[in-house]
């Protein structure tokens, strides 16, 4: 797993340009406020956007540096709706439910049992008619051709929508896009991004 600690004191905005995912806009448009927990949170692109609009957000993040960086995101906006908690998300468990959970480009640090397992847990801890956003990579990608053999967790599509048999999958989307990190030859990694909205 990268040096994510390093990465945000390096970078200002590394991921999506401190941007929310337009995953964050089709949940709100589907649930307008709620309560959410944000796994892998980082410095909080995510997290600050729902909080902008009213939600009470926990982040979840291991980077004790990418949390520090979001509390002073929050702390600057008057954002008080927002707790953080630094934690390994394939074994922290919310103490109560929550309308929402998103997992944004983060599936990828778990091992198949870790991710599912989480998702298990996430499920039984979202409210009925509670929105799941899961932005992943696909083995469709040069992330998961460049470590065909770790065992950490590419889901195709039907792989994710099988582990939400019973809830109403809303949306679904594969997109090609480019990563930060570099091949050997220089250029940019390209990777499938599978976007899911799913409704229990």
């Amino acid at each position: 797993m990268p040096n994510y600690d390093a990465i945000y004191m390096k970078v200002a905005h590394p991921y999506g340009g401190g941007k929310p995912d337009p995953l964050i806009r089709l949940l709100m448009e589907l649930v307008p406020q709620g309560s959410a927990v944000d796994l892998g949170a980082g410095d909080g692109r995510h997290t600050l956007a729902l909080a902008r609009h009213g939600w009470e957000v926990t982040a979840v993040d291991t980077s004790e540096v990418g949390l520090q960086k979001l509390q002073e995101y929050a702390n600057a906006l008057n954002q008080k709706k927002i707790q953080t908690i630094q934690a390994d998300i394939s074994v922290w468990e919310p103490e109560q439910e929550v309308d929402a959970m998103v997992t944004a480009f983060v599936l990828h640090h778990l091992t198949k049992l870790q991710a599912q397992t989480l998702i298990k847990r996430m499920q039984q801890k979202t409210r009925t008619k509670g929105v799941h956003a899961i932005a992943t990579f696909t083995p469709e990608g040069d992330f998961y051709r460049e470590h065909p053999s770790e065992g950490w967790f590419y889901p195709t599509k039907e792989e994710l929508v099988d582990l939400y048999q019973n809830w109403e999958v809303i949306y679904v989307q594969e997109e090609e896009g480019l990563a930060r990190q570099k091949k050997a030859d220089g250029t940019a990694m390209k990777n499938t991004i599978l976007r899911m909205l799913m409704r229990k």
